[in-house]
């Protein structure tokens, strides 16, 4: 990720945040913590490293994976229903304001 200027390694050789990466703080006004902490659970990776499964055999994978759908899955999870509903939030958070701005409330 320094690569693509997230974080920046320091003479010290520790690593800072660049502006980019404060939106990776929990305490950020509009915050993706929660959003990368979805995307990097084990459970959500172990979904999409079967998506050609999926896309071949046209069937959802969690079923499959699980015995259930994707929001029993969830519920029977609280650990990852707790980032993924963080990850919902912060997603509505990012969106929000757009959409408020073009939609039309006069009538």
């Amino acid at each position: 990720m320094i690569g693509r200027g997230i974080f920046r390694q320091c003479r010290d050789g520790r690593y800072a945040l660049t502006p980019l990466a404060e939106a990776l703080r929990s305490d950020a006004d509009v915050s993706l913590a929660g959003m990368a902490r979805f995307v990097g659970a084990p459970a959500h990776r172990d979904h999409w490293s079967r998506l050609t499964d999926a896309v071949r055999s046209g069937h959802t994978i969690v079923p499959a994976l699980h015995g259930k759908p994707f929001f029993d899955y969830l519920a029977s999870e609280p650990a990852l229903t707790e980032i993924f509903n963080q990850a919902m939030t912060s997603s509505s958070e990012l969106s929000i304001a757009p959409v408020v701005a073009a939609y039309d409330f006069s009538g």
